[in-house]
């Protein structure tokens, strides 16, 4: 079993280098067209379930990726959403590592529970599911799971390109693959998933 997880496309808010965190934004020309690109890795592919965060990006990236793939579950699950980044969203990314180089911006979920409330859910993905799972989550979320299953990357500064494809083990949460993205991506599914 594997965990394939997906970070969402592009919004306008990606583009232009806004922090986006828990603001409802979708996706835009290029995320949807980037999304429809990968679509390809996931066709005629089984999946016990996809599993998303409640926000619009996510959604529509699920839905764009699994268009046509075999799905048995459809899901949202609202602990895998995106830090929430307090009064810094909306505003730019340079200005919030400016003002708050700790990341306690007020308002600020701390990245601890980030960390926290990821590694429950995928947890009990592992104790749900048997075969291939899809899942599809944000930036910061996807990397405070990172350092959570990977003592490696808790020393360094993980940020992952939209639409990006990782893969965990889905027994032992080991990390298999890491914010693949284009050929990268579709080289590891033609070496690794039959």
């Amino acid at each position: 079993m594997n965990i394939f997880i997906v970070r969402h496309g592009e919004t306008e808010w990606n583009r232009i280098g806004l922090v986006q965190g828990r603001a409802d934004n979708p996706l835009n020309e290029n995320g949807i067209l980037a999304c429809k690109q990968l679509q390809t890795l996931f066709d005629q592919k089984e999946f016990q379930a996809l599993i998303m965060s409640p926000l619009r990006r996510t959604i529509h990236t699920g839905l764009i990726l699994t268009e046509n793939a075999i799905v048995e579950d459809y899901r949202l699950d609202p602990r895998i959403i995106e830090k929430d980044f307090g009064i810094s969203d909306g505003k730019p990314i340079e200005e919030r590592h400016l003002n708050y180089p700790n990341g306690h911006a007020p308002g600020e979920e701390s990245y601890k529970l980030v960390r926290k409330r990821m590694i429950i859910a995928f947890k009990s993905y592992v104790k749900r599911y048997d075969k291939d799972i899809l899942v599809i989550s944000h930036g910061a979320a996807i990397a405070a799971l990172m350092k959570e299953v990977s003592p490696e990357f808790d020393r360094t500064f993980v940020r992952l390109k939209n639409n990006s494809l990782t893969v965990l083990d889905g027994k032992t949460l080991e990390v298999k693959a890491f914010d693949l993205i284009g050929d990268e991506a579709a080289q590891w599914m033609k070496d690794n998933y039959k």
